[in-house]
C-alpha cells in the first residue's frame, strides 16, 4: 500500500529522496524529506498524512502498527501485545552477538546511529558491557 501511495502523482519524489522506501527486517522506513529539506515542509507534511492514513485503515485501533517520524524519514513497524514495538535495532545487536559470537561484553565497540530509532542499539550494547552496574 505504501508503495502504491509513492506511485500517485506527486509522490513518486519520496522514492528517491533521503532513506527511499526501504523494507526492513521488523519495519518499513519511508522518506518524506531529506537532510537537506528538498521537498517544501507543506508537501512533506502533505505525504506523511497520507501514509498516516494508510496506517489508520490498516490498523483503525492503533493496537498493530505504529508509525515514529525522525522529521526525514518515517519508521512504521508492528506493535505485540500491550503496545510495544516487536523488534527494535536493541534486539538486532543482542541477536547478532549471540549468533556471531561478537562477544560485546569485552568491548570495545562502536555502535553508529542517525535517527531515535537507533538508541536502542547503543542501550543494548552499553548494557552488554556495563551488566549490573549499567544505570537507566
Amino acid at each position: 500500500r505504501i508503495f502504491a501511495l509513492c506511485s500517485q502523482p506527486g509522490n513518486t519524489k519520496f522514492l528517491g529522496i533521503g532513506s527511499g522506501l526501504q523494507r526492513k527486517f521488523g519495519e518499513i522506513t519511508m522518506a518524506r524529506n531529506d537532510p537537506a529539506g528538498t521537498v517544501p515542509d507543506p508537501e512533506s507534511r502533505r505525504f506523511m498524512a497520507a501514509v498516516r492514513r494508510v496506517k489508520e485503515e490498516l490498523d483503525p485501533d492503533g493496537t498493530m502498527l505504529d508509525l515514529h517520524d525522525t522529521g526525514t524519514d518515517m519508521e512504521l513497524f508492528p506493535r505485540v501485545s500491550g503496545g510495544r514495538a516487536s523488534f527494535d535495532k536493541g534486539s538486532g545487536v543482542l541477536c547478532l552477538d549471540a549468533k556471531l559470537q561478537l562477544n560485546l561484553c569485552e568491548g570495545p565497540n562502536i555502535v553508529c546511529g542517525d535517527t531515535g530509532s537507533d538508541v536502542p542499539m547503543v542501550i543494548s550494547t552499553l548494557r552488554a558491557m556495563c551488566g549490573e552496574k549499567m544505570v537507566d
